[in-house]
């Protein structure tokens, strides 16, 4: 079964604020009283968190349970990607260029994001549309020759 975008959301949360913190899944899963195994699979959003977890964790991290659902209203409604934000912010590569960032240069800041693009390549065209077919009707059928 997928993972529904808001328990990857509030996973995702989880994982930002606690690296944020600093803290080890193990740190988290202790204040907590859950395995780390568990923390994995709350940040990942295979597991859901329930509420009186995520109010002991809100407790544990000093935030409001609110903090957790953040940004929920500009989730896709689909199982499109999350934020680009927290999927940044949820891997620790991510994390770790969030905290560098502001000791950069202008200058490097700029030649990093050339690399990136560079890195991530070309832009995926997009799909074509109807109008783009010329000549051909939209169930597929060429038109009649006219004389």
């Amino acid at each position: 079964m997928a993972i529904d975008p808001i328990d990857r959301h509030v996973g995702a949360r989880l994982r930002a604020l606690r690296r944020q913190l600093r803290l080890s899944q193990t740190q988290l899963a202790e204040a907590l009283g859950v395995t780390f195994q568990q923390v994995q699979k709350y940040e990942n959003g295979t597991n859901r968190v329930s509420a009186s977890m995520m109010v002991r964790a809100a407790r544990r991290l000093d935030v409001t349970p609110g903090y957790f659902f953040e940004g929920v209203d500009a989730l896709p409604t689909d199982s499109g990607p999350a934020s680009p934000f927290l999927a940044m912010a949820g891997e620790r590569t991510g994390l770790s260029l969030a905290e560098i960032w502001p000791e950069l240069t202008s200058e490097a800041k700029q030649v990093l994001l050339q690399l990136a693009e560079a890195l991530r390549g070309p832009p995926k065209a997009a799909e074509p549309q109807q109008a783009d077919f010329v000549g051909v009707r939209p169930r597929g059928r060429p038109r009649r020759q006219q004389a």
